[in-house]
């Protein structure tokens, strides 16, 4: 039995002495040549990269320091440390396990390049491959890094396809043909093995004077398995904004189709809460992105599977306004299946933060607005959806808006109700002038949206409503188009006065679309119009206007203006108006001729319309002040014809 102890304890005492003289030999300078020469030939070997390794110190047991790495290719660097130390446990190889205790990188650089061909640094820098004549095993080691420091990194990107590509929507260069990133710090650990990945970032900072920003914090723990996605407790700060974020998925298997029925059953959860958003840094990252100023705080919270997700909260917030979104959202992988059900509830618009936010969209000046409470409700495909807004405007009244909207065909389809109570547009238009309290009423289905090719029929109802001190009542307008024909029929009540007005307009002859307009005017009193109780008057009559041209200087037509038993003030008249026939057929020969009880003018040569206007406009305006002061009229314009072209020189009235 001793002699069996005995030679026991020999083979222990000679493994330990084994050890020792293995340990001792890795510490040696022969070692270290050797290790530093193996690695340098496999490089080379497998790779067309240029690879420098500086001094090694330490030894294979207890870990390495090497002084100065330096990978190149073809003389451009793509990666240089100053200092590389590695702290492992040989004792875990035997089990399968490579565990790193400990990996410091000091100063290291990485530089990525992509040129004009769009071919990267790195793509080159593998040597050709052979085919393998028989399928590779699965790598079964697990891997732990408990440690990974990184200190005073540095990152470079250039990429050449994109220096000179413009932004379509803001004209501005990308920021990412040239991304610089300085003084990385970071400490993170992981694990890796066949069943799952696990991934700590205890912290990363760095600086990104690409973007004029940098990363104040950013920490996080991931974990990837077969059967799920875990991301914890993520923290992100830099100079403008932060947030926190978990997130959870059930795994994607490599073998499911993007959108695939299984892919759908994922069940996914995420919950973020970012109290600051600077859209002055968002905008340096995304240049397209419309929103250019300000801050704002998000609250996002949803759950449920792929194909049937539930928002339980969409809370986006500025100092001012703010909008809360809830619903369902399916088939989110399938763009043109996906189906929204959302609600906007209880909801907060301050205009004057529109422009702030929205420079760069040229949208009409609403800063003078008051805020404004919204909801609404949105259901529907994005080509085929119901909608409802409804649009509490406080001191200048409501706004009531549902729709139908079909985008599938080549023609889009449409319905659509509009209801406004107590409406002020002089608020909207911010213009004293238009003073006005309209209850209006309005509903409109077909489809197409041009003259062209629509068919369609909107029928508008005003009553109890008030504007330019004008009463309305029991008014209404409706429109109908089809088959390039466009009809109107409008019917305007106001105390005692009444206008109708029936109109049409042929599309068929693009070049000159032909148009038809007739109307009546019973009781119509000038004071309400005017405001001044000195146009007191009872106006009944009608107007006739036909003619066709696609715009005033290719117009032909007659107008015609005629009064029935009237009174202006305690004067009575009837008679015919004015006459005015235009033909402009002929380019070098245009005629007008107007023809009224108190003024006769004839223009024939080669002229423009809008000086002939302004001498109608000057002589409506002497027959009413003639009329208001109870005097003849007398012709008071003098015409010149130079050069085929029509001046009129007014002379006030004595």
């Amino acid at each position: 039995m001793k002699k069996w102890w005995k030679i026991v304890l020999g083979v222990v005492l000679g493994l330990v002495l084994l050890c020792v003289l293995a340990v001792g030999f890795t510490q040696t300078k022969i070692f270290r040549e050797w290790l530093r020469g193996y690695i340098l030939s496999t490089v080379h070997r497998n790779t067309n990269g240029q690879l420098y390794l500086g001094d090694f110190s330490g030894s294979l047991f207890t870990g390495l320091t090497i002084n100065g790495v330096s990978l190149s290719l073809g003389g451009e660097e793509l990666f240089t440390a100053d200092l590389v130390e590695l702290r492992y446990n040989p004792l875990e190889l035997p089990q399968k396990h490579i565990a790193l205790g400990k990996l410091v990188l000091t100063h290291p650089r990485i530089h990525l390049s992509r040129s004009r061909d769009g071919s990267w640094n790195f793509e080159r820098l593998p040597r050709e491959k052979r085919a393998p004549t028989q399928t590779s095993p699965n790598f079964l080691w697990a891997i732990e890094l408990k440690s990974l420091e990184i200190v005073n990194g540095e990152f470079s990107l250039v990429d050449s396809t994109v220096t000179e590509t413009l932004d379509s929507l803001s004209s501005t260069v990308s920021p990412y043909g040239r991304v610089v990133l300085r003084s990385v710090d970071s400490k993170i650990s992981a694990a890796l093995s066949t069943d799952e990945v696990r991934i700590a970032v205890d912290r990363l900072t760095l600086k990104a004077p690409s973007f004029s920003t940098q990363l104040e914090q950013f920490s996080t723990s991931l974990q990837y398995s077969k059967e799920k996605f875990v991301l914890k407790n993520l923290t992100l700060r830099t100079l403008g904004s932060a947030l926190t974020m978990n997130a959870e998925a059930e795994s994607l298997r490599v073998s499911e189709e993007l959108g695939s029925k299984m892919m759908q059953k994922h069940r996914v959860h995420l919950d973020m809460d970012a109290p600051r958003i600077s859209f002055d840094e968002l905008r340096k990252f995304l240049p397209a992105c419309p929103l250019r100023n300000g801050t704002v705080r998000l609250n996002l919270v949803f759950n449920g599977s792929l194909g049937n997700l539930l928002l339980e909260k969409l809370d986006l917030r500025t100092e001012h306004s703010g909008l809360k979104v809830a619903g369902r959202i399916q088939d989110l992988l399938h763009p043109k299946d996906c189906t929204l059900d959302l609600t906007l509830s209880a909801s907060t618009l301050d205009p004057q933060e529109v422009s702030t936010y929205l420079p760069s969209v040229h949208l009409p000046d609403v800063s003078h607005l008051e805020k404004a409470n919204l909801s609404g409700h949105f259901k529907g495909k994005l080509e085929n959806f119901e909608a409802k807004v409804v649009a509490d405007l406080r001191a200048i009244g409501r706004v009531e808006l549902e729709s139908q909207l079909d985008l599938r065909g080549p023609i889009p389809q449409y319905q659509g109700k509009f209801l406004t109570k107590e409406l002020d547009i002089r608020g909207l238009l911010h213009d004293e002038r238009f003073e006005s309290r309209l209850n209006i009423s309005g509903e409109i289905s077909g489809r197409g949206t041009k003259l062209e090719d629509a068919d369609l029929t909107a029928n508008v109802t005003v009553d109890s409503s008030e504007i330019f001190n004008v009463p309305l009542e029991n008014s209404a307008l409706s429109i109908t188009a089809k088959n390039k024909l466009l009809r109107s029929d409008a019917s305007l009540r106001s105390n005692r006065s009444t206008l109708r007005i029936q109109s049409s307009i042929d599309l068929h002859d693009e070049t000159a679309p032909a148009y038809d307009l007739q109307g009546e005017f019973l009781s119509l009193n000038l004071a309400k119009l005017f405001q001044d109780d000195d146009y007191m008057s009872e106006l009944n009559g009608s107007v006739t206007l036909r003619g066709s041209g696609r715009d005033l200087d290719h117009a032909t037509g007659n107008l015609d203006l005629n009064f029935q038993e009237s009174r202006f003030r305690n004067h009575a008249f009837q008679g015919p108006g004015i006459k005015l026939t235009l033909d402009q057929r002929q380019h070098t020969k245009k005629t007008v001729h107007l023809a009224s009880p108190i003024f006769d003018a004839n223009i024939e040569g080669d002229f423009h319309l809008t000086p002939f206007l302004s001498l109608v406009k000057y002589q409506v305006r002497n027959i009413l002040r003639s009329l208001k002061e109870k005097l003849p009229f007398v012709d008071s314009t003098r015409m010149l014809l130079q050069a085929g072209r029509a001046v009129g020189r007014p002379i006030a009235p004595q």
